[in-house]
């Protein structure tokens, strides 16, 4: 039971009932398998998996979605253009939308397209790589040579005579990324990014932590912020070492008493669909800082 489990002991609260309600099929089905981990042959499992084809997001979005191309940005719905396109896709590979979906794989298709550059390049934004390797596009020739890039600009990171001086934070998209792929496909310049991008975090001075990185978003776009890093390293199977635990601490400090966390940014102006409303308890926030406290206790 989730209540013997040491990583429950800081909630204020029990979520796991609203999370688990039937409202929003995509934060259910992920509550079943990433908190609960029950069984994909369970029938709440199948009956929640099912239910994701008629999510109300994903069902508006891809119903909003440019014949034969993407999306636009709510400022100019009518013209599609690969960022926007891009910004779509991750908030679809969030929600648990299937790769196989033809209208999902026609705007992966037109937007790495769109985003070649003319030596043939595909410089991607991490989370935009993020959701294509979620997705399992990840045998595209375009999508390796992203991956490729991601981890050179890992790697290149502050390095001395670099022209620009990155920090931990500007690279944590394109390590998200990275983690998307499975240890088995990992060369060794990949691995070598991911742990040098890693040995940033390990050194972090979280006392030092911008206000502004408290203000929780979802999906992950744009600036990142203390949940996003702490979902990405409990991906990376960080956090159980003890010099994560005042990260840990300043994001329990931000649920309230019933157990929930808010969302600052649903970035409404740069999607045309938004997974919810920003206000003082999200689900999707909540549910991504329950797979932060879990990855907390040792395996």
């Amino acid at each position: 039971m989730l209540f013997k489990t040491s990583w429950w002991r800081p909630l204020k609260g029990d979520p796991m009932g609203w999370l688990l309600d039937y409202d929003q099929p995509a934060v259910r089905y992920q509550a079943l398998t990433a908190i609960l981990e029950r069984q994909t042959d369970v029938p709440a499992v199948r009956e929640a998996r099912s239910g994701l084809a008629s999510d109300p997001v994903i069902t508006v979005v891809l119903a909003r979605q440019l014949p034969d191309q993407g999306w636009g940005s709510p400022a100019e719905p009518t013209t599609a253009t690969w960022p926007a396109t891009g910004d779509h896709l991750v908030l679809l590979a969030e929600l648990g939308a299937a790769g196989r979906d033809e209208r999902v794989a026609t705007a992966a298709d037109w937007a790495l397209d769109q985003a070649r550059q003319p030596n043939g390049d595909t410089v991607l934004p991490g989370a935009f790589l993020w959701a294509l390797l979620k997705f399992g596009y990840g045998e595209d020739t375009r999508i390796r040579r992203a991956v490729h890039l991601a981890a050179k600009s890992l790697v290149a990171r502050g390095a001395p005579g670099a022209s620009v001086q990155r920090t931990a934070w500007d690279g944590l998209p394109a390590l998200w990324a990275l983690l998307q792929l499975p240890p088995a496909e990992r060369n060794r310049g990949i691995e070598a990014a991911i742990q040098t991008a890693l040995a940033d975090w390990d050194h972090l001075d979280w006392t030092t932590l911008e206000p502004a990185r408290l203000e929780f978003g979802f999906p992950h776009l744009g600036a990142p912020d203390l949940l996003f890093a702490l979902r990405v390293l409990a991906e990376a199977g960080r956090l159980t070492d003890a010099r994560y635990r005042p990260a840990l601490d300043l994001l329990v400090a931000q649920q309230n008493e019933r157990g929930r966390w808010p969302l600052a940014h649903n970035h409404a102006d740069r999607l045309r669909v938004v997974a919810e409303s920003a206000g003082a308890e999200s689900k999707w926030s909540t549910l991504n800082a329950l797979r932060v406290l879990k990855a907390t206790e040792p395996t």
